[in-house]
């Protein structure tokens, strides 16, 4: 874009065709929008269309015009095609429930962008973890002790367990949830959970990798290394 006329970069068809094709090679908006003339990038018509295609472009007109972080309908765009948006949206915006929810449909790690107050918030939470497990890392140590909260990120992402409470790495009954996704979450289990034979049982079965999690003595286990061999037999 950067070598074309002065008309064609202001060419909105043109514009929104090269951000497109950033986007779907995972480039930044920048890279489209650098030859773009500032007046043009913070028109608000043509900004509702460009966040819909590339949401980096909210960041990028942001940068000219930080009151554009304020603008709602802006906002919802964006996070809408990806969540990740959120973190260029004003601070009220991020304790704004439904534009949240919106980012977190499609990006459950944007949690990490959701207001103290919103992370705090239960449908909030597991709205996040339901769409990636991992978004639990970013979730409050209070709800961290909510079983139901923490099963739903482990059935999605076993190795969610990593940021899972204490009490829930030696819960056997929170624990197979993550192994039967991930045998290798056995090493972010509680020392009881890795010597017990029945969960490195099925930790192997799941991964011959995770015979390495296992206590020392079950490590030595002949029974527990054929499986492990058998899972994987280089």
């Amino acid at each position: 874009l950067h070598m074309a006329s002065e008309a064609l970069r202001s060419e909105p068809a043109i514009i929104l065709k090269a951000l497109s094709s950033a986007q779907g090679q995972g480039l930044g908006a920048a890279v489209a929008l650098k030859a773009v003339p500032e007046w043009f990038l913070l028109s608000r018509d043509f900004l509702l269309e460009a966040v819909s295609v590339h949401p980096g472009s909210l960041g990028v007109a942001a940068s000219l015009d930080p009151r554009l972080r304020s603008d709602r309908e802006l906002v919802l765009r964006a996070v809408a095609k990806d969540g990740w948006a959120l973190a260029e949206a004003s601070e009220d915006l991020k304790n704004d429930r439904d534009v949240v929810l919106t980012a977190l449909r499609n990006r459950g790690l944007a949690l990490r962008h959701a207001s103290e107050a919103l992370r705090h918030d239960r449908h909030v939470v597991l709205t996040a973890v339901s769409r990636d497990g991992g978004a639990l890392c970013y979730v409050p140590e209070i709800l961290q002790e909510d079983w139901e909260i923490v099963r739903q990120a482990l059935s999605n992402d076993g190795s969610a367990l990593a940021h899972a409470s204490a009490g829930a790495k030696k819960s056997l009954r929170i624990v197979p949830t993550a192994l039967v996704h991930d045998g290798a979450a056995l090493q972010y289990a509680a020392p009881a959970i890795q010597n017990d034979p029945r969960m490195a049982e099925m930790a192997v079965s799941n991964n011959g990798w995770a015979l390495g999690f296992c206590s020392p003595n079950l490590c030595r286990d002949g029974e527990l290394q054929n499986l492990a061999r058998q899972q994987d037999p280089r």
